[in-house]
């Protein structure tokens, strides 16, 4: 099915299946990015507390009794990396937009 999504109907015309899922990708990665970057219900925490909690599992797996230290890079690096996942998101959205755009 996803053939026929990306497949054209003639040689000149632009796959708008394509096109669409590439908007929709880039809605996906705008709205996550987003919701990363300002810290909407805490995600950019939540990602942090989710990487201690498996440094510590790691810990425990390989039986030593030290908990292991937070590194360096904390809340800001999620919020760095969900800015930049939310401009390449729109960028892609944007893309979308106006190559079907182009078309019509």
């Amino acid at each position: 099915m996803l053939v026929n999504l990306l497949a054209t109907a003639d040689e000149y015309s632009p796959p708008v299946g394509g096109l669409i899922l590439l908007a929709l990708f880039g809605l996906a990665g705008a709205v996550a990015g987003s919701a990363m970057a300002f810290n909407i219900r805490g995600a950019a925490d939540a990602l942090e507390g989710l990487r201690q909690a498996s440094a510590e599992r790691k810990a425990q797996a390989s039986m030593r009794l030290i908990t292991p230290e937070t590194p360096q890079l904390g809340r800001g690096f999620f919020r760095l990396m969900g800015g930049l996942m939310a401009c390449c998101g729109a960028f892609l959205l944007l893309l979308g937009v106006a190559l079907l755009a182009a078309d019509a």
